[in-house]
């Protein structure tokens, strides 16, 4: 980008009349399903202001994010989640709730979220570009759409913003004893007994309703699996029962992983998918 544009976008922050452009609506295909997911993608221009804002917030959040939380963080990835699921399977927590939220990214209640902001953040420029990033709209068709919820997947600060949402429940579980790794908006509950996923589960569902948001209804929320290999998915990525994945390359097989997940025995006694009621 050149110099000038830069400049450009600093003069504007500076002055407060910076006003980012709608987002690009993309659509790509859902891993195990017929749905597509929306992507929003921002120009070059807004994701470079919104790398700096996060920048300059991320550090601060991070001190509060609950250590169950592995998604989009400064030193953690996927396989430091699967290594954590493991080693709560293999320490006898075997009773597994599967948290799956329904359109996590497109059903973010604002007014809640900037609260949460809020709580950390006191600079009155910084709460209002983070309020301009969420209701900066969306081109869909040639048609511009105003954003009223959610925080689009593909910009460069949404998954910050997805993790301080969230972290809330993450404390919930945690100071009430539950076992859970997060990844983002995928979540397993890991505990020693049915009753206490049951439990887990009222909690979650507890915390869903004045969250705003809705868990996946599940047609087989219990099951029972076979003692053949160990298969836990998080995000797009199984693994094996010693915490390596299914294939070299698994963003290049995404719908054979998929599959692979599904059809999987499990070593281990229940599974249970949270749904809704």
């Amino acid at each position: 980008m050149p110099d000038g544009c830069l400049e450009s976008e600093r003069a504007e922050l500076r002055s407060g009349t910076y006003r980012p452009h709608p987002l690009k609506r993309v659509y790509i295909d859902k891993p195990g399903s017929a749905e597509k997911r929306p992507l929003g993608i921002p120009t070059v221009r807004d994701r470079i202001v919104h790398g700096a804002v996060r920048q300059v917030v991320e550090p601060i959040f991070e001190a509060a994010f609950a250590a169950n939380s592995y998604g989009f963080r400064p030193g953690l990835g996927c396989k430091d989640a699967l290594r954590e699921v493991q080693r709560l399977l293999d320490a006898g927590f075997t009773h597994v709730v599967d948290v799956d939220i329904k359109s996590f990214f497109d059903t973010i209640d604002h007014e809640r979220l900037m609260r949460l902001v809020g709580e950390r953040i006191a600079d009155g420029k910084v709460l209002a570009l983070m309020r301009l990033f969420l209701k900066q709209g969306v081109l869909d068709g040639g048609e511009v759409r105003e954003t009223e919820a959610g925080t689009p997947q593909g910009g460069v600060i949404s998954p910050l913003l997805a993790n301080i949402y969230l972290n809330p429940l993450d404390w919930l579980l945690l100071e009430g004893g539950c076992q859970s790794v997060r990844y983002a908006d995928d979540m397993v509950i890991l505990c020693r007994s049915a009753a206490e996923a049951e439990q887990a589960l009222g909690l979650v569902r507890q915390w869903m309703e004045g969250a705003r948001l809705t868990l996946q209804p599940r047609k087989d929320p219990h099951r029972r699996h076979g003692a053949a290999r160990s298969v836990v998915r998080l995000s797009w990525i199984p693994v094996q029962a010693d915490g390596h994945p299914t294939a070299a390359d698994p963003r290049t097989k995404t719908q054979e992983h998929a599959e692979t997940a599904r059809g999987a025995a499990v070593g281990h006694q229940t599974m249970q998918r949270a749904q809704s009621q």
